[in-house]
């Protein structure tokens, strides 16, 4: 539905510290997905989707405000999102009410912000708990629904998987996770080069030179990946000036490592790989350039001159080569 991280049938968590701007990147997802308009380079489903966004954020006389960044002074009518005035704790709903919610507006994501507020649980540290928690969600998604939870960090750590709040059932059982964190924040990775650059319009106090990295920390699908954003404020997302160069090259890096991923254990050598970007129109340079930023990264191996192999096989590869 919207990049890699917002997909039917998986269950993402979109992790970071309070006021680091989760709730305002998921507004310009949902306005890209509602209405199938492009951010970020990705665009949502053509003609849009519906979208019902459950927040236990603020009290129900203000959640409309709070999503009109995006959609407008009169969110309610605004085609395909519905920012419901009910939110009752999921768990006491259950899967099948939550499913009979999105039914009724044929919807096709589901946001909740955040999962600490919307189940009522004695201690969200419990694995159990917190497992049955994360599976009632997955029920959920199950009926072609993609699934996005906003969740916390633990105070004064960096963003990672190891330091979201909570049982560490939560992660093992989410899908996908994706950090959102400022990039100078310590122990902080760096963004993948060509990542688009993004600034925001906003009225917050982020200097407009803060720049961001929006990670995906865990994929059941896809190699682990970055992008570089910059937050001005709190509005909407728009890519920065002279970033079309920069968004291609991150399209051709993840097209790349797809070609590479799925040519197995063997590998790929380079002419095989330019060919196959070729056919997706992307240019024999800008194809090169993207195995080297996916060696920089690790995310592929050089076994031998010419030869490439993805990192989840290339255990495999050096088996067959002892």
């Amino acid at each position: 539905m919207w990049w890699d991280i917002v997909l039917a049938e998986h269950v993402t968590l979109l992790a970071g510290h309070p006021d680091a701007g989760k709730t305002t990147l998921l507004r310009s997802i949902v306005g890209a997905i509602s209405t199938g308009r492009e951010f970020l380079g990705w665009s949502g489903p053509a003609g849009g989707a519906p979208c019902v966004i459950l927040d236990y954020e603020t009290p129900g006389i203000d959640r409309k405000p709070r999503w009109r960044a995006v959609f407008g002074e009169a969110i309610e009518d605004v085609t395909n999102v519905v920012v419901s005035r009910e939110t009752p704790f999921l768990n006491d709903v259950g899967a099948d009410g939550v499913s009979a919610l999105l039914r009724s507006y044929n919807a096709k994501l589901l946001v909740v912000d955040t999962l600490a507020r919307a189940f009522n649980v004695e201690s969200e540290n419990d694995n159990a708990t917190m497992s049955r928690v994360i599976g009632l969600l997955k029920k959920v998604a199950a009926s072609g629904v993609a699934v996005v939870v906003v969740t916390h960090v633990t105070k004064n750590r960096s963003v990672s998987l190891h330091s979201l709040r909570g049982a560490s059932s939560i992660v093992a059982a989410a899908d996908i996770v994706v950090g959102l964190r400022k990039e100078r924040e310590d122990g902080a990775g760096s963004a993948r080069k060509g990542s688009p650059k993004v600034e925001l319009d906003d009225e917050e106090d982020d200097d407009e030179n803060t720049a961001y990295v929006l990670q995906v920390l865990k994929h059941r699908s896809f190699a682990a990946s970055s992008m570089r954003i910059y937050r001005t404020g709190d509005l909407s997302f728009r890519a920065a000036s002279g970033s079309e160069s920069a968004d291609t090259r991150a399209r051709s890096v993840c097209a790349v490592e797809l070609i590479v991923r799925e040519a197995g254990p063997e590998g790929i050598k380079t002419e095989a790989v330019v060919k196959g970007a070729k056919e997706q129109g992307i240019a024999k340079r800008t194809a090169k350039g993207a195995l080297r930023t996916l060696l920089d990264e690790k995310i592929l191996r050089k076994p031998e001159h010419g030869l490439y192999v993805h990192r989840e096989h290339r255990n495999a590869a050096q088996g067959e080569a002892g």
